[in-house]
């Protein structure tokens, strides 16, 4: 009896190894990827690395900020001049980060009946919208910090960009990724495995992360 039970904890141990190894290889494509894919020209942050988009809002922040995920973060503009010349004849572009005095107030939910927010920020544009920025996690230094509260200031998740409240000034996206910018006017469409791509293999990456750790503890146990 006490073979046996010897016998079944070995198949077991054995399985928790085959299961992390396969799992720790997954990993390993997901962080290449992820590597491949960071960056800005020039060799600089990339604003896009210090995001990451809660499941399924990976679409709606890459509506939301367009190519601008991919372009630099700089403190001032001379630092975005230098990463500029870096990239040389490869062309870029550089998001040069707001003062502390100049930041964005840090979101706070608006109302849903279209009433002004007491920070002042562009109100809700209706019923159900969420703020963005709520679903977003800001992971960069300062400057990004800044930067990407800025930017996210006065967008909002709808369900639906087709009536918006009466007046609604900001930026409204659907987690399908329509995109509705009420300063220029323009409704834009953004199609899936772009930079929702890069967003969501992150997501992933947290999981096998965890599951990795969860993974040798089982096999520790075992």
């Amino acid at each position: 009896t006490a073979r046996r039970e010897r016998r079944e904890l070995e198949k077991a141990a054995e399985a928790e190894r085959r299961d992390a190894a396969r799992t720790g290889a997954e990993l390993a494509k997901v962080n290449q990827f992820l590597r491949a894919h960071a960056g800005a020209p020039g060799g600089a942050a990339a604003l896009a690395d210090g995001l990451s988009a809660a499941p399924g809002y990976e679409l709606a922040l890459t509506a939301a900020l367009g190519p601008r995920l991919r372009a630099a973060v700089a403190a001032d503009v001379a630092e975005g001049e230098r990463l500029l010349d870096r990239a040389g004849r490869d062309g870029g572009a550089a998001l040069v980060a707001p003062t502390d005095a100049g930041a964005a107030p840090a979101a706070t939910s608006g109302s849903a009946d279209g009433a002004a927010p007491s920070d002042g920020a562009t109100a809700a544009p209706g019923a159900g919208a969420e703020r963005l920025l709520d679903h977003v996690k800001l992971e960069g230094g300062a400057p990004g910090r800044r930067l990407a509260e800025r930017l996210l200031a006065d967008v909002w998740v709808v369900e639906s960009v087709d009536g918006l409240a009466e007046g609604f000034a900001g930026i409204a996206v659907t987690r399908a990724g329509r995109v509705w910018k009420a300063a220029t006017r323009e409704l834009r469409q953004v199609p899936a495995g772009g930079e929702d791509r890069v967003l969501a293999e992150r997501n992933r990456r947290d999981g096998l992360v965890a599951y990795v750790e969860k993974a040798a503890q089982a096999e520790q146990a075992a």
